[in-house]
């Protein structure tokens, strides 16, 4: 991973925030490409009852905080965003970038830091805009892919297949005897669209109480 030390390197900072990802896409030094896939709207129960039975190793579950800052100017088709996210053990702060939505054609270079809450406020130095977003990710393992049920606020759990290759991802959807065209590499933003519903017009996307009991998380 693209890795920035980042009391000693502000500097480094900045020029993770300023990348050019149009040409240089996964040419860069510890940009690394992404194989995953979203299936929407699923029961929790009944996925983890497919899980047990294709042998996947559970995981736990964890609450996820996260700030994503979008850089002012977007250059030609693709997407991209940075995004500081803790898991209230590990921060990391990460490069997102979009060429096409097959899969594969997600790119990202990652640093960790120490701390959340000041790492943010030096991005909100910067003038980004910024949106702080919550979800719960339900993790399981199998050998070829990580599975999470991820429960977002205002939308029904959905699952995230990631692997190492585009035939691992749909090596592990046939196990689970999921159709490919049920899944989608569409991102959340758009997942959220699809329910009629804008995600960067909230400045914050919590999860309620309720949310969070559904999810197996208890004294937030």
């Amino acid at each position: 991973m693209y890795s920035v030390r980042l009391g000693e390197h502000l500097e480094g900072l900045c020029a993770l925030l300023k990348m050019r990802f149009l040409k240089s896409a996964g040419q860069l030094p510890g940009i690394v490409r992404e194989f995953e896939v979203r299936v929407p709207s699923i029961d929790p129960g009944e996925m983890r009852a497919v899980f047990r039975r294709v042998k996947a190793v559970p995981k736990g579950n964890v609450l996820l905080r996260r700030i994503v800052y979008h850089p002012p100017a977007k250059e030609g088709h693709l997407k991209k965003w940075v995004r500081l996210r803790t898991d209230g053990s590990e921060t990391e702060l990460t490069m997102k970038s979009i060429k096409s939505w097959k899969v594969g054609d997600v790119f990202e270079a990652t640093t960790w830091v120490e701390s959340f809450d000041a790492t943010a406020k030096i991005l909100a130095s910067l003038g980004c805009k910024s949106n702080y977003q919550e979800d719960v990710r339900e993790t399981w393992e199998l050998p070829e892919a990580v599975l999470t049920i991820d429960y977002w606020p205002r939308i029904s759990p959905l699952l995230e297949v990631e692997g190492r290759s585009k035939k691992a991802v749909l090596s592990a959807l046939k196990k689970l005897g999921i159709e490919k065209s049920k899944a989608t590499t569409l991102g959340i933003d758009e997942i959220y669209a699809l329910n009629g519903i804008d995600l960067h017009s909230f400045p914050e996307m919590r999860l309620s109480k309720r949310e969070l009991a559904l999810a197996g998380i208890s004294g937030e």
